[in-house]
C-alpha cells in the first residue's frame, strides 16, 4: 500500500471523495473503515494500516485539533517516521502543533481542486519511489 488517509467525522465526505480520485491515478490507499479488517479492533487495525504504507496523509478540519482517534494516528504515523503530507481539507482547517512542520497541500479552496490533486499525486508518487 502506497498510502493512509486520517480523517474524522467532518472530512469524511471530502476524504472519500479524495480516496477515489487519488486511487484513479494509480495509486493503493489504506482507507478506514473500508479496508479494517472484520474482527479487528480499531485500533490494531489502524496500527496495521498505517504501518503498511508508505505515506501519511492526515485531512485536517476546521473543527478541533484535538479528535482522540486521529491524533492515535498522527502519533504513531511520527513515532514510525512515516512521510506525511498534510491535507488542509476545509478553510481555517486546524493543524495540531506535531504536524507544524510538515508539508501541506491546500484543499480547501474548491476551484483549486484538480491542480491541487494533481500536486498530491505527484509529491506522493515521488515519496514511494525514492523512499
Amino acid at each position: 500500500m502506497d498510502v493512509f488517509v486520517s480523517t474524522s467525522y467532518d472530512t469524511r465526505d471530502f476524504v472519500e471523495h479524495l480516496v477515489r480520485d487519488i486511487e484513479s491515478c494509480g495509486i493503493s490507499v489504506w482507507f478506514a473503515p473500508r479496508d479494517m479488517r472484520v474482527g479487528v479492533d480499531w485500533k490494531t487495525g489502524i496500527t496495521e494500516g498505517i504501518r503498511a504504507t508508505r505515506v501519511f496523509l492526515p485531512a485536517l478540519s476546521a473543527g478541533k485539533v484535538e479528535n482522540p482517534q486521529q491524533l492515535f494516528e498522527i502519533k504513531l504515523a511520527l513515532s514510525i517516521n512515516k512521510n506525511i503530507i498534510r491535507i488542509l481539507a476545509q478553510k481555517n482547517a486546524v493543524t495540531p502543533p506535531l504536524l507544524f512542520h510538515y508539508r501541506f497541500i491546500d484543499f480547501s479552496n474548491e476551484p483549486d481542486y484538480q491542480a491541487n490533486l494533481k500536486s498530491l499525486v505527484q509529491e506522493i508518487k515521488v515519496t514511494v519511489n525514492n523512499g
